[in-house]
């Protein structure tokens, strides 16, 4: 019941929207007909705007007959079985209202939540922290990583012992001697500095 009413509702707006457009070509024509007579146009703009015209009659005929065919549908859905009067919708159920967050909205707020929830936006913010992220990785691989083991050995114990107990401590890293991560360095900064990177 509801979505016929409020197709209906749009039946009836639409009539009303066709109903000033063919009120607007009819001024028009009336004012081209008196620049044609003093020649300001030619004959085949003259008729461009009276075709227009009656395409517009022609719109106004057939929102006439969906806003009845909508009216009977839920003149139909209230019960109605016989002869269907013409009536009247209220148009209340249209009209939109402001909710009371952006009634006490300015300009500037609004733009400033727009900015702040675009998707656009947050994508770039997080590929800049990505960025930022790889450039201090890259950074951090020059210091190299540091390894230390231990190990003890024996063979054997008492009078079987064929060498002394061995223990021995490691450490390993491997020397950035060739190689600095200059690339990895000049991408990173390279992506941080480039807007949208």
């Amino acid at each position: 019941m509801k979505q016929a009413y409020v197709a209906a509702l749009q039946a009836q707006a639409l009539l009303e929207n066709a109903i000033a457009t063919r009120d607007t070509y009819v001024h028009t024509i009336q004012l081209n007909k008196r620049r044609f007579v003093l020649r300001a146009i030619n004959e085949g703009d003259l008729t461009k705007i009276q075709v227009a015209a009656l395409q517009s009659h022609q719109a106004v005929t057939q929102a006439e007959q969906t806003l009845r065919v909508a009216k009977v549908s839920v003149a139909f859905l209230l019960g109605f079985r016989t002869l269907v009067p013409n009536y009247q919708l209220d148009g209340k159920e249209l009209d939109a209202g402001i909710p009371p967050a952006l009634s006490r909205a300015s300009r500037e707020s609004l733009l400033q939540g727009a900015l702040e929830r675009r998707p656009d936006v947050a994508a770039f913010v997080e590929q800049e922290k990505r960025a930022a992220t790889a450039l201090t990785l890259s950074k951090r691989h020059l210091i190299p990583a540091f390894g230390l083991s231990a190990t003890y050995s024996a063979n054997g114990t008492g009078d079987t012992n064929v060498s002394p107990p061995n223990a021995s401590v490691g450490l390993t890293f491997a020397l950035p001697i060739f190689y600095f991560q200059h690339g990895e360095i000049v991408r990173a900064e390279a992506d941080l500095s480039t807007p949208g990177a």
